[in-house]
């Protein structure tokens, strides 16, 4: 074909090791009935492998596609932004090598903005399918993208605009380029930018198909993509919250709030296109609340859908941004408190509990951080503020760090780690042990964020009771998915049980000092094990019914996982809580349970406690908590756990008779 002068669209195409998907995807774009008004850009980022061939075949045949290898491997967002630099065309549209658009997809998105120049960009719904380089009409469809039309609060809720869509290329004089600090939602943050001054056009029809598959760039990066949803929904809601021009929010609120009680009184049952239109007057409603000063009726409600509906993470995005917002008188004159923060977790988690520390309403802090970094030759702090320094969304966090007086910030190293890499939280307890000088301490995680009043609202309620040691908030569980864990008051009986989930516990001092010799720190579920240890000593636990701290995790159903190898442990270091009933059944004491409730205050709390371990045998507690962890196991057929637990009792005690005798029996079954 003939050179064009000024191609209508720009198609560009980012690959990185997708040699497998790109004979199709340019076949596809060859294959559009706009072709000869489009060029293709192809941007190469050191791919190891062989598209570059694959393109300079069709080059042969076509002029209007150009191919650009990078000299080393860069980002999406980084290849598009080279992509729009060369691009030509007045349009602009994105073409991922896995997905693949219907012959007159760009046709018609182009059409639609032609005739109406006041949106800036089109998109249209998609089939979702699991089969590789199909043709669109012929691959399987799992499942569908059937969008809503465009309105900003909702592209806030979440990204709908999907994988495929068409813009005019002069937004980007306007706006700027895609943000290259993104890895897998820079587009999300484009069109959220562009969506706070213009409309966008929603053709409601099939015109791309979207590859579901295991390696692609989201499913490979769910963390970061979490983390980075995270920062761009926090900014955007805030900035819709900051703005003061919108005129029309009482027609809005009561729009949306007039089609929530339309729902709730009308629909029974519901298909899952309804539940995301409702999800989003519902969001709309909360978020419009917010903006006209009714946070506390906006946390409310998102609450009650997470508890009533779903664990909708768009929902939970919309909480976790208005707990950070709320506003309350500060007291200044409460006591000291010690934040101890474990640097276990990725950079940017770490970044975002400092900061939610540097936000308390409660000003009289200091901060402990126990780094994962082994300290080598007086490197550790280096190290540290290295760390932070790379974060460029926290370009002040180092500083207000390193602002902070020497009495006020106390770095530590975990030191060493045992063979499997965990770090030696027994040396790490000691240490802070000898640096905390509050009067209340709080250990965190990194990727747990306090809410800004819950600090101080727990001193003033731990100051009610002298017999309390620590007083626990309200949880929010963000990932995937958003769970709120309600802050109940402290039931031993309860938690011997079922483990709850408790995060960013307030301990008295004193209280914490009676755990000197427990490595149950740091853990989300290994804080139950303090609250327990707590209980034995006599203190009781005190609860909060507001939100207090968000809890930062991939995937919620992890949580199970973890409550269960919580509740092994306590099986294993507090024996004489359980008992043995029927064929290796595990069950809670109710009487000694009984014994203790009944005790009137910590002295005899604690005596009821020193009686039971008495009387729990002659075998060392761990050895009897380990024999009725192996019972447990073995009556769930997990028989090789059970045989390795009572063989860890016979290394050290051969005459165990018990242990013994169940290894006869567990061995003689399996035969």
């Amino acid at each position: 074909m003939s050179k064009l002068k000024t191609p209508l669209v720009t198609a560009i195409v980012s690959t990185y090791a997708s040699e497998c998907f790109m004979e199709g995807c340019l076949a596809n774009l060859v294959g559009q009935t706009i072709f000869d008004d489009m060029e293709i850009i192809v941007i190469d980022a050191a791919s190891p492998e062989n598209e570059g061939d694959i393109v300079r075949s069709y080059q042969e045949r076509y002029s209007n596609i150009r191919y650009i290898r990078t000299p080393e491997r860069i980002g999406l967002y980084p290849a598009w932004n080279i992509g729009i630099r060369e691009a030509k065309g007045k349009y602009l549209t994105n073409a991922n090598t896995d997905d693949r658009k219907h012959p007159q997809c760009i046709e018609k998105l182009v059409k639609a903005l032609e005739e109406d120049h006041e949106f800036v960009l089109a998109y249209s719904d998609c089939v979702i399918t699991d089969e590789a380089n199909c043709e669109f009409s012929e691959g399987r469809e799992i499942g569908r993208f059937d969008w809503l039309d465009h309105d900003h609060l909702n592209l806030i809720r979440r990204c709908e605009i999907g994988p495929m869509p068409l813009w005019r290329a002069s937004l980007h004089e306007e706006i700027g380029l895609f943000d290259e600090y993104f890895i897998g939602a820079g587009d999300y943050e484009f069109w959220l930018r562009a969506s706070q001054k213009h409309r966008f056009i929603h053709l409601k029809e099939d015109l791309g198909l979207y590859l579901q598959h295991d390696n692609n760039l989201e499913t490979r990066n769910m963390r970061r993509k979490l983390n980075e949803e995270y920062y761009i929904k926090s900014t955007y809601i805030k900035s819709f919250l900051k703005d003061s021009s919108s005129s029309k929010l009482p027609a809005l609120l009561t729009l949306h709030t007039d089609a929530v009680k339309s729902f709730v009184r009308n629909q029974k049952s519901v298909t899952a296109e309804q539940l995301n239109l409702f999800e989003y007057h519902y969001y709309a409603s909360a978020l419009l609340l917010a903006k006209v000063g009714m946070v506390d009726d906006a946390i409310k409600m998102l609450d009650d859908w997470l508890h009533s509906v779903n664990v909708s993470k768009n929902i939970g995005h919309l909480l976790y941004a208005l707990l950070l917002w709320q506003n309350e008188e500060v007291d200044t004159s409460a006591k000291m408190v010690s934040f101890v923060v474990s640097d276990n977790a990725h950079p940017e988690l770490l970044a975002r509990t400092l900061e939610s520390i540097f936000k308390q309403q409660h000003e009289n802090w200091e901060l402990i951080v126990l780094s994962s970094d082994e300290e080598l030759g007086g490197q550790l702090e280096k190290t540290f503020f290295d760390k932070l320094s790379a974060l460029a969304k926290y370009p002040n966090l180092k500083g207000r760090i390193e602002a902070l007086q020497d009495d006020k910030f106390h770095l530590l190293s975990y030191g060493h780690s045992d063979d499997n890499g965990i770090s030696n939280t027994d040396e790490a307890l000691q240490q802070v042990l000898n640096r905390v000088s509050g009067d209340y301490v709080c250990t965190l995680c990194s990727g747990e964020v306090l809410t800004p009043s819950y600090i101080l609202k727990a001193v003033l309620k731990l100051g009610q009771d002298s017999e309390a040691g620590w007083v626990s908030p309200k949880a929010l569980f963000f990932g995937t998915s958003a769970a709120p864990a309600w802050g109940v008051p402290f039931s031993l009986k309860q938690s011997l049980a079922e483990p709850p989930a408790p995060g960013a516990s307030l301990f008295r001092y004193n209280a914490w000092k009676d755990l000197q010799n427990s490595s149950s720190v740091f853990s989300t579920f290994e804080k139950w094990g303090l609250w327990l240890a707590l209980a034995e000593h006599g203190w009781k636990g005190l609860s909060l019914a507001d939100f207090g701290v968000i809890i930062n995790i991939v995937h919620i159903n992890d949580l199970l996982a973890e409550k269960q190898r919580a509740l092994h442990t306590v099986i294993t270091e507090h024996p004489w809580w359980y008992s043995v009933k029927g064929a290796g059944e595990v069950a809670v004491k109710s009487e000694a349970v009984a014994q203790y409730d009944n005790a009137v205050d910590k002295r005899q709390r604690a005596e009821v406690v020193r009686t039971l371990m008495s009387e729990s045998g002659n075998n060392s507690s761990v050895d009897s908590g380990k024999f009725r962890l192996a019972l447990h196991y073995w009556k769930k057929k997990k028989t090789d756990k059970a045989l390795e637990l009572l063989e860890q009792i016979l290394s050290d005690n051969s005459d165990n008779s018990e242990a013994a005798e169940l290894k006869k029996i567990i061995i003689a079954a399996s035969v």
